[in-house]
C-alpha cells in the first residue's frame, strides 16, 4: 500500500493533462503534448503470424495531438512502473507493438511510452531501420529458441574436454553481450555465467566484461555444483521437448481453420450468440448453424469438454478471445 501511494499524484496529474485535458504548470521537455480522446481497449491479446510474435497491449487509445486536429486511429500504450529510461528495451517493445497492430490493419505511425513512477510520457515512432532491426533479434532469439540439443540427459559425465569443468551443453545460446553495467546488475548473472564458465567452445576475449562478474558470481561454485547444473539443464530441455510434441498451438499458426478441424482441434464457423456479464466474468454463448457437416454433429464427440481452456479466432486474426468451456 506504501509503494502504491508514491504513484497517486502522478496518476491524478496524468488523468488531469491527457484526458480532461488540463494543461500542466510546467512542460518537460521531450513529452507527449496531445491528449488522449478515447480508450479503445486494455490488456488486449495480439498474435501475428507474419512477423511471428505474439503480445498483450496494456492500452490502445486514440489520441489528438491539436485541437482541431482529428482523432488517429487506435496507437498503443505501455505502463511501465520504474525508473523514467527510455531504453532501448522499452522502445523496442512499443515498436514491436505498433508494427503488430499495423500488421493486423490497424494503421499505426506511433506509440506511447508512460513511467507512472515519474509522470513522463513520450511519443515514440519507430523508423523502418529500427523495425527491420527489431525483426531481425526476433529471428536471431527464434533460432536458439527452437534449437534442442541431443546430448543424453541422464549422463553427466560426458566431458567436452580435458579441461576441467568445461562439459557438452544442453543449449545453444547466442554469445554472451558485453556490457559492464548491464551484466553486473543482470538477476540472471549466476545463470548466464555458469553456462559461460562451463561452454569448452566459448572462448572470451581478456578484459571481457562478464569474466569479472563471472568471477563474482561462480566463485562459490565447485565441480559437482556445475555437473548437478548441467544435468539438471539437459532434463528440463528433454522436458520442453516432450511438450512440444503434444503442444496443439503451432497449428494456430501453420494449419487453416479446416485442417485442425479435421484433427479434431477446432470447431469452424461458430456464431456468437449473446453475451452475458457474471460478476467479473463474461458468458459468451456460440451457436453452429445445423448444416454441412454440423448437420447431425454431436458437439459432444467433437473433442472438446467442459472446463477445457480454448483459443477463439475469426478468419482475420487469431485469438481475439480466450477462456474455459462452461457448457
Amino acid at each position: 500500500e506504501f509503494e502504491l501511494q508514491k504513484f497517486i499524484p502522478n496518476v491524478i496529474s496524468f488523468v488531469e493533462q491527457y484526458i480532461k485535458g488540463i494543461p500542466p504548470n510546467v512542460h518537460l521537455k521531450d513529452t507527449f503534448q496531445g491528449t488522449i480522446e478515447h480508450i479503445q481497449d486494455i490488456e488486449e491479446n495480439i498474435w501475428v503470424p507474419q512477423l511471428g510474435l505474439k503480445g498483450k497491449v496494456d492500452v490502445s487509445v486514440r489520441i489528438k495531438q491539436r485541437k482541431h486536429e482529428k482523432t488517429t486511429n487506435a496507437i498503443p500504450l505501455e505502463l511501465k512502473t520504474g525508473r523514467a529510461t527510455f531504453s532501448m528495451e522499452h522502445k523496442g517493445q512499443v515498436m514491436l507493438y505498433q508494427m503488430m497492430l499495423t500488421a493486423i490493419g490497424r494503421e499505426t505511425n506511433s506509440s506511447l511510452l508512460l513511467y507512472l513512477r515519474e509522470g513522463i510520457m513520450r511519443e515514440l515512432r519507430g523508423t523502418r531501420n529500427e523495425q527491420r532491426d527489431l525483426v531481425m533479434l526476433r529471428n536471431d532469439l527464434a533460432h536458439y529458441l527452437s534449437y534442442l540439443s541431443e546430448t543424453p540427459a541422464t549422463n553427466t559425465s560426458l566431458v567436452a574436454t580435458e579441461e576441467q569443468d568445461k562439459f557438452l551443453q544442453p543449449l545453444k545460446l547466442p554469445e554472451p553481450i558485453s556490457h559492464h553495467s548491464a551484466c553486473g546488475n543482470c538477476e540472471y548473472a549466476t545463470v548466464c555465467c555458469t553456462f559461460a564458465k562451463t561452454d569448452p567452445e566459448l572462448h572470451l576475449r581478456k578484459g571481457h566484461p562478464l569474466l569479472t562478474v563471472m568471477q563474482n558470481v561462480t566463485d562459490h561454485l565447485r565441480t559437482d555444483d556445475y555437473k548437478y547444473f548441467i544435468h539438471w539443464c539437459r532434463l528440463l530441455a528433454l522436458e520442453e521437448k516432450e511438450m512440444k510434441k503434444a503442444n496443439n498451438l503451432r497449428t494456430l499458426w501453420t494449419s487453416t481453420p479446416e485442417q485442425r478441424k479435421k484433427n479434431g482441434l477446432a470447431i469452424v464457423d461458430v456464431q456468437l450468440k449473446n453475451v452475458t456479464c457474471e460478476g467479473t466474468h463474461y458468458l459468451n454463448n456460440f451457436m453452429i448453424e445445423a448444416t454441412g457437416d454440423y448437420k447431425d454433429a454431436d458437439l459432444l464427440l467433437s473433442g472438446f469438454s467442459i472446463g477445457e481452456y480454448v483459443i477463439i479466432s475469426t478468419r482475420k486474426r487469431l485469438a481475439v478471445a480466450a477462456g474455459s468451456i462452461v457448457n
